[in-house]
C-alpha cells in the first residue's frame, strides 16, 4: 500500500434528513474534525497529512509513504488512528485500506485518488491549505513529505500508549 486515506463525511442518515441550513452546519463540522485530525496527526504523532476537499460532502487526509507496506500494517494502522482521533457525533470518518487484504482477484474498497472528479457532484477535488485551494497541486504531491516505515511503526506506538481523547460534541449539539 503506497499511502494511507482518511474519508471524512456527513453521515448519510444525517445528509438525507437534514435541511439546507443544517447540512450546512453538518458539513462545517465535518470538515472542522478533518483539519483537527490534520493538525493533530503532525503534532502528536509527527505525520504530515495532505488535506482535500473530497469534491463531495466530505474531506480526505492522505498520508503518502515513502515506500509501500504490507496492507495488514496499512490496515491495522488506520484502524488505531481512526479510533484515537475520535471525530465528533454527525462526522462519519473511513479509514483506507479498510481490510488487510483483498480476496483473490479483488481490489478491496476503493477510494477516488487525489484529484479525481467526484461522480455525483461533477467536481474536482482539490488539495487545500487551511480552507483555500493550493494553487499548484502538482508540486504539493511531488513535494510532499513521505511517512518512513518507522515514522509509521513510532505513531502506532505512540497511539497505542495515550489513551484516545474523550469524544468531542458537536457545537450544536
Amino acid at each position: 500500500v503506497p499511502y494511507i486515506a482518511l474519508d471524512f463525511d456527513v453521515p448519510r442518515r444525517l445528509a438525507d434528513a437534514a435541511t439546507p441550513s443544517a447540512f450546512r452546519a453538518h458539513l462545517a463540522t465535518v470538515h472542522a474534525a478533518a483539519a483537527e485530525a490534520q493538525a493533530r496527526m503532525a503534532q502528536e504523532l509527527g505525520l504530515q497529512a495532505l488535506l482535500e476537499d473530497s469534491g463531495g460532502k466530505g474531506r480526505h487526509l492522505w498520508l503518502l509513504l515513502q515506500t509501500p507496506v504490507d496492507g495488514a500494517v496499512a490496515h491495522a494502522f488506520v484502524v488505531a488512528l481512526v479510533a484515537w482521533l475520535r471525530v465528533p457525533d454527525g462526522v462519519h470518518i473511513e479509514g483506507f485500506p479498510k481490510q488487510a487484504r483483498a480476496s483473490a482477484g479483488g481490489l478491496g474498497n476503493l477510494i477516488k485518488l487525489p484529484l479525481g472528479v467526484h461522480l455525483k457532484t461533477g467536481r474536482r477535488s482539490v488539495f487545500l491549505d487551511g480552507d483555500q485551494p493550493v494553487r499548484d497541486p502538482w508540486t504539493l504531491l511531488r513535494d510532499a513529505p513521505r511517512t518512513s516505515r518507522e515514522a509509521l511503526d513510532a505513531a502506532l506506538e505512540t497511539i497505542r500508549r495515550s489513551p484516545p481523547p474523550p469524544s468531542p460534541r458537536r457545537a450544536d449539539a
